[in-house]
């Protein structure tokens, strides 16, 4: 029996062995593994810390504090204890800034782990301003000017493109009805929504509604303020002349070269754009029966001024793209192929755009992505004319910039008396403070009464190239961005 039990002694042996030498193996195949999982985790943490860093830089970037972006800065975590690791932020404004409708920054944001110093992730990050031209309907609030009276939108009514508001939308809608909805895109509301006659009870009934039924819409966001001042676009039109006192169409000019933009001192009985044989936008202002015409050539990069008197002078250099005037503008139309942004002044809360026929681009943008051409229109109230063709056509950002009162509104002349008539087809957006009314509507079946329905569409190049000097939200959008390192 000795033999055997000592052969059984070496079987247990050998197999103790290979068990020790197998385990051998697997601890040396296992540790590259965790080494390599420790090191991504590591390097995943660092990442999400240098995404931290561009969510802080655009976070001090709206509220206003730039200072520290070139030191070290400890991340607020949402947990108790000492911080695990830290961000490196750098801000850079684009040297373009001065100049272009929306400034850019470039932010550049390394992130790094105590455990691990040695492992850090840098993302760079391109930053663009928010222009409320992006907006295809952007109310402060959605009552009928400085009183509780609502403001609806109503089946029959497009609006295409993002939607906003600071208080409660109020929907009209039709049970019945098996066309389009009202929002084609996403509607947000610092509030909430009442509609009527009776709130939608399924997804059908939301459909009906939004174009994404129930999804379509969030409530309770963020408010985002409304901007009242025109002074950055008051500067920039005057450029390097001082504020003249005289009424009268002025060109800001240094040296025999255009400096800035157009000036109008007074109140202005007409502005008719219109296109010439070699598509020149060419400006006529009628102030008083006083006529003058300024014709820009693209081409040949110079602007012909003709004075009231007759006097001809062309100059070097194109506007850079204001109109800005200290009146109001009683008679507004025409064809657009330029970029421009007419303004008139909130010191008189008076003042006001009155839309008298259409007012559109010499191409179609939808057909023609690579136009640039554009308009925004800035004023305490914008205004369609009650003789307005019963089809109007509109392609602008329209902003009525005032808070005064009951000021602060786009709306139809006389919305309640006139006739039915047919759309507002408007490319780009409407902003305003106070909900203008535009029409109408029977509440017994929701049919219209009076006025216009609203056909809006939003003008997506005003996302990233809106008009000169348009208003901004103070919010940035991320262009792109890549992981450096």
């Amino acid at each position: 029996m000795k033999p055997k039990s000592g052969f059984m002694l070496a079987l247990i042996m050998i197999f103790v062995v290979v068990l020790l030498l197998l385990g051998a193996g697997i601890a040396a195949l296992a540790f590259p593994e965790f080494f390599f999982i420790n090191r991504h985790a590591a390097q995943a943490a660092a990442l999400h810390l240098a995404d931290a860093g561009v969510k802080e830089a655009i976070y001090r970037m709206e509220t206003g504090n730039f200072d520290n972006f070139n030191s070290n800065l400890t991340p607020d975590l949402p947990c108790e204890g000492p911080s695990f690791g830290n961000f490196r932020v750098a801000v850079t404004a684009d040297a373009g800034n001065a100049s272009d409708s929306l400034v850019i920054y470039r932010i550049t944001s390394e992130g790094s782990l105590n455990s691990h110093p040695n492992i850090t992730k840098t993302i760079e990050a391109v930053v663009q301003g928010d222009s409320f031209a992006k907006y295809s309907s952007f109310t402060g609030q959605e009552t009928l000017g400085n009183s509780t009276e609502k403001c609806w939108f109503r089946t029959g009514d497009v609006v295409e493109g993002p939607v906003h508001s600071n208080g409660e939308i109020s929907v009209y809608w039709d049970q019945n009805v098996s066309g389009q909805p009202i929002f084609l895109s996403q509607v947000t509301t610092s509030d909430s929504f009442s509609y009527s006659p009776e709130n939608p009870l399924s997804e059908n009934d939301y459909r009906k509604i939004f174009l994404n039924g129930s999804t379509g819409f969030e409530l309770n966001v963020a408010p985002i303020s409304y901007p009242t001042d025109v002074t950055p676009l008051k500067l920039a039109s005057l450029g390097a002349i001082s504020e003249p006192n005289n009424n009268g169409v002025y060109l800001s000019i240094a040296g025999g070269i255009i400096s800035g933009g157009i000036f109008l001192q007074g109140d202005i009985n007409q502005v008719r754009f219109s296109v010439d044989a070699s598509n020149n936008q060419v400006i006529t202002i009628n102030q008083s029966e006083s006529i003058t015409i300024i014709a820009l050539n693209q081409n040949n990069n110079t602007t012909t001024y003709t004075a009231p008197n007759g006097t001809v002078t062309t100059y070097n250099g194109l506007p850079n793209g204001v109109i800005f005037g200290t009146g109001h503008i009683a008679d507004l139309s025409g064809i657009i192929n330029s970029r421009i942004t007419l303004v008139t002044d909130n010191k008189n809360t008076n003042n006001f755009v009155n839309i008298t026929n259409d007012l559109v681009y010499a191409q179609d943008p939808r057909t023609h992505p690579e136009y640039t051409a554009c308009l925004g229109i800035v004023a305490p109230d914008i205004t369609i004319d009650d003789n307005a063709p019963s089809e109007i056509n509109i392609n602008a950002a329209i902003m009525a910039s005032d808070t005064t009162g009951s000021h602060g509104s786009f709306s139809v002349k006389n919305y309640s008396s006139i006739p039915v008539k047919g759309h507002i087809n408007l490319l780009g957006g409407v902003i305003q403070h106070w909900r203008g009314a535009v029409g109408t509507t029977w509440l017994n079946d929701g049919s219209i009464r009076s006025g216009y329905l609203k056909n809006y569409h939003q003008d997506i190049r005003f996302q990233f190239n809106p008009p000169p000097y348009f208003p901004t939200t103070g919010k940035y959008t991320v262009r792109f961005w890549k992981v450096l390192q």
